[in-house]
């Protein structure tokens, strides 16, 4: 893997793809989104959408996961609030930190915890209050009516804590997420780094040796 980046990458993006799509669906019957409610085919090319991003990871770590994150917002936008591939965001953000450049790792971290506060809000809107457009059904709402008639009369007290606290669980996991992918990934690096300097040291070593050898031999 680590000698062959794009054969290792592209295997396990085929793997990443068929898990995505068999999971898909067997988890979930209807996909909730910001303007209307998707279904498995809409989410299906989706996932498919977000997937490519990785097979660069670790070669343009940076490119990459602003392609990704380009496609989160778009997809946050028009397409399913949220889908199984969404969840590879933290192997960005781990790629990111590990094999791109240091300076960059602030602001991809930072654009990261943003983006979990949208997603959060955006979710926790379609599955509470339903889509905008369509204005069916919402999923969190099926077994209470509490946002069943947040189009028609405006927000309710009930309506607005069950959005509140929807919203915040969410953001609480997604930060939990990240925080422990960013601890993990700083161990990484940190470990790299270790390695690649002893091997530049080991390097160092074998080669006054060799000089050694050859003033030697030269006496």
């Amino acid at each position: 893997m680590a000698r062959h980046l794009y054969p290792g990458d592209i295997a396990l993006l085929l793997c990443a793809m068929l898990v995505v799509l068999g999971l898909g669906r067997t988890v979930s019957s209807g996909y909730p989104g910001l303007l209307v409610n998707h279904d498995d085919r809409t989410a299906s090319l989706w996932s498919c959408a977000l997937l490519p991003p990785l097979i660069s990871r670790r070669r343009h770590p940076e490119i990459s996961a602003a392609v990704f994150a380009a496609i989160v917002m778009l997809q946050l936008v028009v397409g399913p609030s949220i889908v199984l591939p969404d969840f590879f965001a933290l192997v960005m953000v781990f790629s990111v930190i590990v094999h791109g450049e240091p300076r960059h790792a602030r602001t991809f971290i930072a654009l990261a915890f943003v983006m979990g506060l949208i997603a959060a809000a955006v979710i926790a809107w379609s599955t509470e209050v339903g889509p905008l457009i369509e204005r069916s059904h919402a999923f969190g709402t099926v077994a209470r009516v509490d946002c069943a008639t947040f189009y028609a009369d405006g927000p309710t007290w009930g309506c607005s804590r069950s959005m509140f606290f929807s919203w915040l669980i969410l953001l609480i996991l997604i930060t939990l997420c990240l925080l422990f992918t960013i601890v993990i990934a700083y161990w990484r690096r940190a470990r790299m780094g270790i390695v690649r300097n002893l091997r530049e040291r080991n390097a160092s070593i074998e080669s006054r040796q060799q000089e050694e050898r050859r003033i030697a031999m030269l006496a």
